[in-house]
């Protein structure tokens, strides 16, 4: 039906910012886009914008029915006059659409904060995001103008009495959820009360030094070792197991980490190289050299972190500070 209808770019441009304007203004950006890609294919484009928007396929291109000037040729002279009201109305009526679609168009150079703020109900149909709410700025910084301006507005704060109230009523809502922490971390099998449950049963034997550290919240030193590195770990313990996994809060990292090889004399030959009185080393020192390993110290914080029992050598309580 519309198969003869081969405009040139610029009524399809205009026709797509038509629609869009109407339907979905966040679409105007891409509208060169659209051209150059569906320029050949017009007619495909608009079967399809009908199909989405689920609206007829001449709304699609060219608007709504009554945004259409109706055109009527009549020979006498009340009949030409009465054509003549009609189209001017109806241009009127056209020409106001219009200016409101471009002062609620958020992306165009007509666009209305104030006005969109006043015909909200209005604006919604434009938003580039229906569902996200927008902040009504403009009116929140009415209270920093002057008294004596007509768009000042004042804010009563709540006297003492509602703030204590609210105050009181925040207060009992903190013990009401303590208690039903401490009623679920006491529970059998809840995960809250695991930590507690695994340190009491290590209330003898060396393994009494964690828990001791755990009830007291007092940091301890764990010496650890890996593949290239060793170190200490000191933090907090936050819950052990018999095979010595620990998890640690609030914990300080230091390492000593290989960066490197060095040639590097042995001891005797310098401590011979002392006793006669030379400051350099003799030919035979310098032929066996001894290859050392370059350590460099490095330090970490860790909020939380998990220690596996195989890689810890040994726990000490932390000197306090």
């Amino acid at each position: 039906m519309f198969a003869s209808l081969e405009s040139g770019s610029d009524e399809f441009r205009t026709t797509l910012e038509r629609f869009y304007r109407r339907v979905d203004p966040s679409k105007l950006l891409n509208v060169d886009a659209i051209v150059n890609k569906h320029h050949s294919r017009q007619d495909a484009l608009y079967k399809f914008l009908a199909k989405k928007y689920s609206m007829p396929l001449e709304d699609v291109i060219h608007g709504p029915s009554s945004a259409i000037i109706p055109s009527s040729s009549s020979s006498s002279s009340s009949s030409s006059s009465s054509s003549s009201t009609t189209t001017t109305t109806t241009t009127t009526t056209t020409n106001s659409t219009t200016t409101k679609e471009e002062m609620l168009n958020f992306s165009g150079a007509s666009f209305d904060p104030l006005y969109a703020l006043t015909h909200f109900e209005s604006a919604k149909q434009y938003l580039p995001r229906p569902r996200v709410r927008p902040l009504d700025n403009i009116s929140k910084c009415r209270v920093l103008l002057p008294v004596s301006d007509p768009n000042y507005l004042h804010i009563q704060l709540n006297d003492k009495e509602k703030g204590a109230q609210a105050n009181e009523r925040a207060k009992k809502l903190r013990e009401t959820r303590k208690r039903e922490d401490d009623i679920a971390r006491k529970a059998p099998n809840s995960l809250r009360g695991l930590p507690d449950r695994l340190a009491s049963n290590f209330a003898r034997g060396p393994m009494s030094l964690l828990r001791r550290c755990y009830m007291e919240r007092r940091k301890v030193n764990v010496h650890f070792r890996r593949q290239h590195s060793f170190g200490i770990l000191i933090g907090y313990v936050l819950a052990f197991d018999k095979h010595m996994n620990m998890v640690l809060s609030d914990c300080l990292e230091k390492t000593e980490v290989v960066v490197g090889m060095e040639w590097s004399p042995r001891e005797e030959d310098v401590v011979a190289a002392k006793a006669r009185g030379k400051r350099e080393l003799s030919s035979k020192a310098r032929r066996r050299l001894v290859r050392r390993p370059l350590l460099e110290k490095r330090e970490r914080h860790f909020h939380q972190t998990m220690l596996r029992g195989d890689n810890i050598v040994l726990v000490a309580v932390a000197a306090a500070q």
